[in-house]
């Protein structure tokens, strides 16, 4: 499999094992990162294809789903989870096919954030694997308040990084469905161009990080840590 994007030389210890396909255009890959003494599993999901967001954004629709019967307060975004169902047997088939125990980081930008989120969270919960770490960027709000408080519960060091005015961790709204969207911690906040960033409260929804936004935007959506993110760059 071929490793020769723009920024794959930045990472040159990855490597690219398994491209996930989903529903509606959705993608994503499983890789060996080789970098460190214990080699881990990255499993991370693709985000809006940059000509789409405008219209995903203004278009997104807020039905719920309840998909845990031992949760039944717990309530994700259907399509998020619906793209998710959609790939989720490749995913663990992988695993499965490992002959060891694996473990993994999850990672995913934008809509592929909540993506992320929801495979960590039944990673966890099926007992597939430990995971050390969740990095998502640019990741809409996934489920209600119990989901937010229950997935903080299961899984550990996720960072959800947010950038300055960037319009998506904005949306669904959190009175845009009948138990109200909210965000899961640890949000880290960008809120300009440079690397500085601000760890947030545990809460999930610090008033002193992206939800003190009054006017958002689309370019710090696709601007993070410095990179570009787009089909034509990642």
């Amino acid at each position: 499999m071929s490793w020769t994007c723009k920024h794959c030389k930045e990472v040159p210890h990855f490597e690219p094992k398994v491209v996930l396909h989903g529903d509606n255009d959705l993608q994503g890959m499983i890789g060996w990162d080789t970098s460190g003494p214990e080699p881990l599993v990255v499993i991370a999901f693709r985000g809006t294809v940059m000509k789409y967001l405008k219209n995903w954004v203004t278009d997104l629709t807020t039905t719920e789903v309840k998909p845990y019967a031992d949760l039944p307060l717990v309530a994700v975004h259907e399509g998020f989870h619906d793209g998710y169902l959609s790939m989720k047997s490749q995913i663990i088939d992988y695993l499965a096919s490992l002959k060891t125990s694996a473990t993994v980081i999850v990672a995913g930008h934008s809509l592929g954030a909540s993506l992320a989120a929801l495979c960590a969270f039944d990673l966890v919960r099926e007992g597939h694997g430990p995971v050390k770490a969740v990095y998502t960027y640019g990741q809409p709000r996934t489920g209600n308040f119990n989901w937010a408080t229950e997935y903080k519960r299961v899984v550990k060091n996720h960072f959800r990084v947010t950038h300055h005015q960037d319009i998506v961790p904005h949306v669904p709204t959190e009175f845009m469905s009948e138990s109200g969207f909210y965000h899961a911690p640890l949000e880290v906040y960008y809120p300009d161009d440079t690397l500085g960033y601000k760890f947030c409260d545990g809460a999930g929804e610090d008033v002193h990080c992206s939800d003190r936004v009054s006017s958002t935007s689309i370019s710090d959506h696709l601007y993070y840590l410095k990179t570009t993110l787009g089909s034509d760059q990642c």
